[in-house]
């Protein structure tokens, strides 16, 4: 149980249910974003919506998710969520900040309006996960694990993804910015309406994948894997130098320079 956390920990709502005494209706608050970020959804057309949060409970003390929990409204500071295990789990309307959840398994958890903030999810695994209007920003999560997952206006800034799979995943609306994400796995990926913008992309695994208006302008593209799926991306005149050496591979041309064979 997870002692004072104004809600229930057991089993998810049934369909239909209404707020009863004590639950409160969520007020919409502005969020402007950050870094210039409504700038450059204008500029890109992926008009990621923030998350809608209200004024939050803390969390009890220890307080950690158990299967089929339902966690709404509430704040976790400063929480350790290290190894946690918990299968579809739904966390609604609430905001971390400074949260450890390396290694913690989150399979099929389902994530709506939520701000993570300043914490580390490094080897986290949201396998087959929904995230719908998330924020995560300067957290790292390096190798967290979102095979199969659906992203619906979500938000990255500065945060290390280095190593991340988002392999057979579907991103809608999508931001990731100033982040790293080296040698991340996008293999198999729907990537349509999403933006890279000032993110290093060195070594990432984009076979397979679908980029009809996807936005790599102002990341550095460097020894991308699968570069030949990238048809319908955009990108700008100074990445193509970067892109050069990749795309010759892709379509199997040899470079040769001067009199060598």
């Amino acid at each position: 149980m997870l002692g004072t956390i104004p809600f229930s920990p057991s089993r998810r709502d049934p369909p239909g249910r209404r707020p009863g005494p004590g639950r409160a209706r969520r007020r919409p608050v502005r969020h402007d974003g950050v870094r210039g970020d409504g700038r450059m959804a204008q500029r890109r057309g992926t008009a990621v919506r923030p998350p809608t949060l209200t004024a939050l409970e803390p969390a009890g003390h220890g307080a950690v998710p158990v299967d089929e929990g339902r966690y709404e409204q509430v704040r976790f500071d400063r929480a350790d969520w290290r190894g946690v295990e918990a299968a579809h789990v739904e966390i609604d309307a609430v905001a971390f900040e400074d949260v450890d959840l390396t290694a913690a398994r989150l399979p099929s958890a389902r994530l709506t309006d939520v701000r993570l903030t300043s914490s580390d999810a490094t080897n986290a695994d949201l396998d087959h996960g929904t995230l719908l209007r998330v924020e995560i920003e300067r957290t790292k999560l390096l190798g967290v694990d979102c095979a199969g997952a659906f992203l619906t206006d979500v938000r990255f800034v500065d945060c290390k993804l280095t190593l991340a799979s988002f392999r057979f995943a579907r991103l809608r609306r999508v931001e990731f910015v100033d982040c790293d994400l080296r040698q991340a796995t996008f293999q198999g990926c729907d990537l349509r309406r999403t933006a890279f913008a000032g993110c290093e992309l060195g070594e990432v695994e984009f076979s397979h994948s679908t980029h009809e208006t996807t936005d790599l302008r102002g990341s550095r593209l460097i020894d991308l894997r699968g570069v030949d799926a990238l048809r319908g991306a955009i990108v700008d005149s100074a990445q193509l130098v970067d892109l050069a050496p990749s795309l010759a591979a892709g379509v199997g041309l040899r470079v040769v320079d001067g009199g060598e064979g």
